[in-house]
């Protein structure tokens, strides 16, 4: 099939919705796209080395010969037939070992089954096309991992791509795939989606199941997508929810009360970030949005940070006893040395962390429950060149700043997009949306709002 340049172009670069409509017209075809996916993917490999850490393109290329089928035969399951697909290596993919970032499961039997998410994303005929590099067992926030590599941010070259799910945010930021699949447990579809400048949406807590997933906490677990524009997330998410794909409603500006919080999450900011984030304020006020500051004092307190902690390391110490018995000598040190802290919390401490987040998160709802949405900046630093860690004192610091304001939506129970804001030709910074448990399409909706008033 020749293809035709500006569909050529839509390949690395335009949203789901596109490329479902050049595919239903019979622009292009799910087996040429397969085919420019994979050679991008090889050439990136090529430059940076570790974004992949397998790819299937065995399976993939008999997935789109039956995606084509489907289109032209009327018989298309969802927006997602024949779109490539990659999942971060936390999430099983049948006949393949789960290695999460790690050589520690190396010597694990390869999967029986897909995890539940991968499943769904085949169920709507998702092409996988491969597992994204990460931070071991998603443990840090900066996205480096020194056993696979630590893949270059396409947006900031040089510069961390954030973590987790580094690989995930760089397979979207380079135009390699579309959607990615990732997790976010304390910000780690958030914080490389902001620093790669791409999008990223993390649901509801139980809203999609983590079964045949790596955990790191099983209570702040999320599964989401990473991807080029909010609808593209709308549509994978339907899909990793298992609902019927629906068009997310157009919502006006104009009209919607969005709280900004004074506590905390504006402390801080790279010069950048701030600069970013006003103008997309002001930008947002001029289309007729209602911008009202107000007090989150709760943020200011330490316990909801060290319950957050607790609950995180108490899970994840849970997990890992074993293997940290057999093989403790193959982790990351960074990783071991969390990990090594972990027994210290005792079943008293792990169980009042959890009666001090029943308390906070109703709280927190009080607090927010008048506004449409929430909003601050996603990461309160510009992506931080890969040398800045060498430092101890600084890589702490980055760590923590990358992480703060993402860990507000997991710790008191928000589904929360972010969104680029950030000039076309300066460095990514993320524009945060947060709505309660629950409201998740009508956060995306609201995103979507201002994500299309940013590109205005």
């Amino acid at each position: 099939m020749t293809i035709h340049a500006e569909a050529m172009a839509l390949v690395e670069k335009g949203s789901v919705a596109d490329l479902d409509r050049r595919l239903d017209h019979r622009q292009i075809d799910a087996q040429t796209l397969l085919c420019r996916t994979l050679n991008k993917i090889e050439a990136m490999q090529t430059q940076s080395g570790c974004t992949f850490t397998r790819t299937y393109e065995d399976t993939a290329r008999m997935e789109a010969i039956c995606a084509d089928k489907q289109r032209l035969e009327g018989n298309k399951i969802s927006p997602l037939t024949g779109i490539p697909v990659s999942v971060k290596d936390l999430c099983d993919v049948r006949g393949d070992i789960t290695r999460a970032g790690s050589t520690v499961l190396s010597q694990a039997p390869p999967a029986s089954r897909d995890s539940v998410v991968v499943q769904r994303l085949r169920n709507a005929g998702a092409i996988i096309v491969g597992k994204t590099n990460m931070t071991e067992f998603a443990f840090t926030n900066t996205g480096v991992n020194i056993t696979f590599g630590t893949p270059d941010n396409p947006a900031a070259p040089g510069c961390l791509p954030g973590g987790s799910s580094s690989g995930a945010g760089v397979s979207v930021a380079d135009g390699s795939v579309p959607i990615a699949l990732g997790s976010d447990t304390g910000g780690s579809i958030r914080q490389p989606a902001a620093l790669c400048g791409v999008c990223g949406f993390k649901p509801s807590e139980g809203r999609i199941p983590t079964s045949g997933v790596v955990p790191l906490s099983r209570t702040f677990d999320t599964l989401g997508p990473l991807a080029r524009s909010v609808d593209c997330c709308a549509i994978a998410d339907a899909a990793l929810a298992d609902t019927p794909y629906v068009p997310l409603p157009t919502l006006p500006v104009e009209g919607l009360l969005l709280g900004l919080p004074t506590t905390m999450v504006t402390e801080s900011l790279d010069e950048g970030v701030a600069d970013a984030f006003l103008r997309a304020i002001d930008h947002l006020s001029k289309a007729g949005a209602r911008i009202v500051d107000f007090a989150w004092p709760e943020l200011d307190l330490p316990e909801w940070r060290g319950s957050f902690g607790a609950i995180i390391h108490a899970e994840a110490f849970a997990w890992h006893r074993a293997l940290l018995e057999e093989r403790e000598s193959t982790y990351d040190p960074i990783v071991l040395r969390i990990l090594s802290d972990c027994p210290d919390i005792t079943y008293w401490e792990y169980e009042e962390a959890r009666e001090t987040r029943e308390r906070l998160v109703p709280v927190a709802y009080d607090r927010t429950i008048a506004f449409h949405a929430i909003v601050m900046p996603s990461v309160a630093i510009l992506p931080p060149p890969l040398r800045a860690l060498e430092d101890p004192e600084q890589a702490e610091l980055i760590e923590y700043l990358i992480g703060r304001n993402n860990e507000v939506a997991n710790y008191f129970n928000f589904c929360a997009c972010t969104i680029p804001c950030h000039a076309p030709d300066a460095p990514p910074v993320g524009f945060l949306v947060m709505g309660p448990s629950g409201t998740d399409r009508r956060t995306l909706a609201i995103a979507k709002a201002i994500e299309s008033e940013f590109q205005s």
